[in-house]
């Protein structure tokens, strides 16, 4: 079977939807099957986590390879006119100024993701996000059966979703979404395409951390809006001096965050910290950086699912969080294999505290949080993924 995968983001960057994408297109190949991705730039022979070598590239903004990480995202690629009108809509209609961008990147991609079709003569597409849905229906419109997939925070999504993308989901033969409650709201939005409940795979770690490393840990695109990584910061200030010996790691891109990156780093030098909290960048072995940490603080406002949650989770680092951070809460059990806090930095200074002051409760929680983990493996997701793309392919095959 050919199956093509649409994502609309950088195979280069370190994310947890290029984790994911590259993951699920590595289990078909291994499976047997043809496949292709179409991406939003970059050489179109590498990316940043591994893939099989017989996967084919695509790009979604150029016939050649676009190697400058500014210049391969799709948005860069709207007029200078349709920016201007797009940021008046801004001023009065978040949902209109959302629709409008998706518009503009519709137009850049349709072109070359209908050439990539055409070539490459998929059974059977699946898309990451409602934009990737968007751009395949606008390229293909409903002649070759597709699934689209669900990464981010759904609420959230269908407040500022434009219609022509709520249209094209409802072209789906079928939606995956992560979690139960997103169900919920696909079915609300959605009356056309099947809904089908399957997570993400996390990795079951055999090494996994003894506890005992004095070490909080921040994983994750530094982003302002939504991962939040300077509540981290300002929650272990409050509670440094009463912990001498811990300290805070944070790894992740910060492409496109070097403002931030610096308001940061001057906070942390403001407060006498610079040995106490480090930027590390990003790395290709991020289970050894869990397996030398203690918890893992994850300050995000909301999650389509907490990737970097579950990874730290198998590797048996409890996690504090928010209570309110979709994504998140339905995977860590508070009291149980984490802490869930009510939000501002106080209780999540607070829910540190309580971790790095009780080692027989982190390690507790940690052996909890390993354990809790493997209701997600790899051989179980594949297979309802397997079985879902074959009855959406109309071929029936043996898992």
């Amino acid at each position: 079977m050919k199956i093509f995968i649409v994502y609309a983001g950088i195979l280069q960057k370190s994310g947890g939807m290029q984790h994911a994408c590259c993951e699920m297109a590595n289990a078909f190949a291994a499976r047997g099957d043809e496949v292709a991705i179409a991406c939003g730039g970059g050489d179109l022979k590498t990316s940043f986590f591994p893939l099989h070598p017989d996967i084919k590239i695509y790009s979604l903004i150029s016939e050649s390879p676009v190697l400058d990480p500014d210049k391969a995202v799709i948005g860069r690629h709207i007029s200078s006119l349709n920016k201007l009108i797009r940021e008046s809509f801004r001023a009065f209609s978040k949902k209109k100024f959302h629709e409008w961008n998706e518009k503009c990147k519709c137009r850049i991609v349709k072109p070359h993701l209908k050439s990539a079709f055409s070539d490459f003569k998929p059974n059977v597409i699946i898309a990451y996000n409602s934009d990737a849905v968007y751009y395949a229906v606008a390229a293909m419109g409903e002649k070759i059966p597709l699934i689209g997939t669900n990464h981010v925070e759904l609420e959230r999504a269908f407040a500022e979703m434009g219609e022509p993308e709520k249209k094209a989901l409802n072209c789906c033969k079928a939606i995956q979404v992560l979690l139960p409650s997103q169900k919920k709201i696909i079915n609300k939005f959605c009356s056309g395409p099947d809904c089908e409940i399957i997570p993400n795979i996390v990795p079951e770690n055999q090494r996994v951390s003894d506890g005992n490393h004095k070490k909080l840990l921040f994983v994750g695109r530094l982003t302002k809006a939504a991962k939040r990584p300077h509540l981290a910061i300002q929650a272990f200030e409050k509670v440094a001096s009463k912990f001498p010996e811990w300290k805070l790691e944070m790894w992740g891109d910060s492409h496109g965050s070097e403002r931030y990156l610096k308001e940061m780093k001057n906070d942390i030098i403001s407060h006498h910290m610079e040995n106490r909290v480090v930027y590390r960048g990003t790395t290709t072995d991020i289970q050894s950086v869990y397996e030398e940490s203690a918890i893992l603080v994850c300050p995000s406002e909301h999650e389509g699912w907490g990737l970097v949650v579950t990874e730290a989770m198998s590797a048996g680092l409890p996690v504090v969080a928010y209570k309110s951070c979709a994504g998140v809460n339905e995977l860590v059990e508070d009291g149980h294999s984490g802490i869930l806090v009510d939000d501002g930095v106080e209780p999540l200074a607070a829910g540190l505290a309580e971790l790095m002051a009780n080692d027989t409760l982190r390690k507790t929680m940690g052996a909890n949080a390993h354990q809790a983990m493997k209701k997600f493996s790899k051989d179980k997701v594949w297979e309802k993924w397997f079985r879902l793309v074959d009855r959406i392919a109309g071929i029936n095959k043996t898992v």
